[in-house]
This record gives structure tokens, sequence and C-alpha cells, in this order.
């Protein structure tokens, strides 16, 4: 096995461990029959093929990133541009948060344009009362308040935040930046926040299910 791992291609270990998911996750929703599967496709192709097989006409999916091809070469990347088209053709509906992401996977994976639908994603109402609640989270009325509603993981960029305080933390004095969300990176982040100059600037308040308030009484949104 040790040698296996070593030596094998990245795309047969791509391939393997996605057919595996779907066979796998096929037999639980036949045990479960939920009335209806909806997933985010990014990172959940294992998911969705094997609600496909189990069920096309009670299976959506969204998709909300632009096409990112499979980086392995030639034949890994007509891998990845197949598993890609079987995920998306195995959905009865494909859900895209634009017209320039659904134009990229349709062309990609000649996927019907009937099939899709295009839900913006939403902004919350700026509403002026923004200070009424701030007391609660530990901020003042003088903060400048930033809010960054984001789980903690690498493609989320928090570092970029991270290096504007690091490399002017005087632009920063009598700020608050308050990190809504978890994710991998949690660990790493909390033990960057613990060091001058992220320190009593970068607050992390983990999951949140107030984040609409959070983002009212903030100055600023950072995604």
């Amino acid at each position: 096995p040790t040698l296996w791992r070593r030596w094998d291609p990245e795309w047969i270990r791509y391939i393997s461990g996605f057919l595996r998911e779907a066979y796998l996750f096929r037999r639980e929703l036949t045990a479960v029959n939920p009335d209806l599967f909806v997933a985010n496709l990014s990172g959940s192709e294992g998911h969705v093929l094997g609600a496909g097989l189990w069920d096309r006409s009670r299976s959506m999916s969204i998709v909300h990133a632009s096409v990112s091809p499979f980086s392995g070469g030639r034949l890994g990347d007509a891998v990845g541009w197949l598993l890609d088209t079987l995920t998306l053709w195995s959905c009865s509906k494909v859900i895209h948060v634009s017209s320039a992401v659904r134009d990229q996977w349709c062309r990609r994976c000649f996927f019907p344009r009937s099939r899709t639908q295009v839900i913006y994603n939403g902004i919350p109402e700026y509403s002026p009362q923004v200070t009424a609640g701030r007391s609660s989270f530990g901020v003042s009325d003088s903060d400048f308040v930033f809010c960054m509603p984001a789980r903690l993981a690498e493609m989320k960029g928090h570092r970029y935040l991270f290096d504007a305080i690091r490399l002017s933390p005087q632009d920063f004095q009598g700020s608050q930046v308050l990190l809504c969300g978890i994710g991998p990176l949690m660990e790493e982040i909390q033990e960057q926040c613990r060091h001058p100059p992220l320190a009593g600037v970068v607050r992390i308040l983990g999951m949140r299910r107030d984040v609409l308030d959070i983002v009212r009484i903030s100055d600023c949104i950072v995604l």
C-alpha cells in the first residue's frame, strides 16, 4: 500500500476516491430516502454523482465558483473534465450565482441551459442604525469595525487582510477586525492572532448565528 500511494499518479487516486465516495453516498441516500438532495458542487462532486445515481429527479446542485480545470497533465485534465461532466449531468437542476459562471460550466460540460437557473448572491440592506448593538460584541462606538464573514479556509484569503495589518499597523489603530466562521485554518489563524500587530485588532468569533447583526454594526465588510 505504501508503494502504491507513492507511485500512482494523482489522477488515479482522485478518480478512485471519487467513485468510492459516489457509491457509498448512493447507499446512504437509498437508506434515508430524502425528499430532495441539494449540494454545493464544489468539493462535493462524489456526493453529487452518488445522488444522481440514486435519483436524478430529486438531486440539485449549486455551483458558485468558476471552472477550475484539474491540473494533472493532459490525461489528468481529461479525467477532470470527464468527472465534471458526469457530475453536472447527474443533476436535474443546477443553480449558478452568475450568468458568466453558468456559461463557463455549460460550455465545458455541454450542459443544457434549460436545466440551469441563475440566482444571484444577496447583500443585506444597509441600515443606518449601526451602533445600537455594538457593546454586545465588545466594540465601542468609536471603533472602526471590519467584518469578514467567511469560513477559515485558504481560498477565502484571510492572509491578505493580515498582510495589510502587518504592513501598516498604524492604519488599524482604533480598529477591530471581526472574523465570523470556522474552518481548517482555525488553529493557524488563532496562533497568528496571538501576536502583534494582529493581537488586539483581530478577533475570531467562530461560528455565528447572528452574522447579519455583526454585519450591521460594522463599518466595512471584507471578502
